[in-house]
């Protein structure tokens, strides 16, 4: 798709599409001569960099921390021939980054962020904050160590701001006389809980490729399938089937995104367990509507 995208002043002599550094959107490898006679080849992403940025005494990869670009530009090599020069291609941004969109740091591939153990996220799910993505853990309510209870979150999630899960910390006594949590505060009222536990409805579960619009509330113990979308505001009380599109408070049905036998077999792919090698190219698959051509 960049096949004409080289700089005006640069021959096209070899160019091949390497991999992504961290932060950048789009990259060409692009050849010339300096003024040495030397031939090098440098990254295109963003911006094109000057032949004087890449000359150091060695001729070796050099350190590009220094300049403006380095968001988007690491190194460079310079080689005395383009003869070991091979393709990689690209594979999608960093998983392991925190950060992967230039200059945005109000959306992060949430994994990478979360220091609760009790949360366990897969890869590639973000999570986007209109104010601070640190928010998310707060945002996790009533999970106390003591309960023992996880958020489970699986891969290629979409979690948009102001997304909140309740805990099964925050469960009260619902079938006893009084709901009132006397033996929390303890002095004479230890006994109130004495061969008495408070409900647990388990692990939340998050399936793959899930989104949760803005300002959506996860009951404790609430399973959502793969491919389930949430609406915004939506409070979601009971689980919620894979592919399925559910809004409203309480949560309930709107339809199913696919047939069922589109369902079914987009859960027997399972395509977010896939290599990244293979979902790269499917992502133009993934993003259209014909199951029958996803892996070919």
């Amino acid at each position: 798709m960049f096949a004409n995208a080289y700089p005006p002043d640069i021959d096209e002599g070899v160019l091949d599409i390497m991999a992504l550094p961290d932060g950048a959107n789009y990259l060409h490898w692009v050849s010339d001569t300096n003024s040495d006679g030397r031939q090098y080849i440098g990254y295109r992403a963003g911006k094109y960099l000057k032949e004087e940025a890449l000359k150091n005494s060695n001729n070796d990869i050099l350190d590009m921390s220094e300049l403006k670009v380095s968001e988007i530009v690491q190194t460079c090599r310079l080689l005395d021939n383009f003869s070991c020069l091979s393709k990689m291609p690209m594979n999608g941004p960093d998983k392991s980054t925190k950060f992967p969109l230039p200059n945005y740091d109000k959306l992060c591939f949430l994994k990478n962020i979360i220091t609760n153990p009790n949360i366990i996220v897969g890869d590639y799910t973000y999570y986007d904050d209109f104010e601070e993505v640190m928010n998310f853990e707060k945002n996790v309510k009533y999970h106390f160590d003591f309960v023992g209870d996880k958020l489970v979150i699986g891969k290629f999630c979409m979690i948009a701001s102001d997304v909140t899960f309740i805990m099964n910390g925050a469960n009260h006594l619902s079938k006893s006389l009084s709901s009132y949590p006397f033996a929390i505060f303890g002095n004479g009222w230890e006994r109130a809980m004495e061969g008495k536990s408070y409900p647990s409805k388990g692990d939340t579960v998050i399936g793959n490729d899930v989104w949760i619009g803005y300002n959506a509330t996860i009951m404790p113990g609430v399973a959502i399938g793969d491919g389930a979308i949430i609406g915004s505001n939506s409070t979601v009380v009971k689980d919620v089937e894979p592919y399925t599109i559910v809004g409203g408070n309480p949560a309930r049905s709107i339809r199913k995104r696919f047939d069922d036998e589109t369902i079914t077999r987009l859960l027997e792919l399972k395509w977010w367990d896939w290599e990244i090698e293979k979902i790269t190219a499917n992502v133009d698959k993934l993003t259209a509507g014909a199951v029958d051509k996803l892996g070919s």
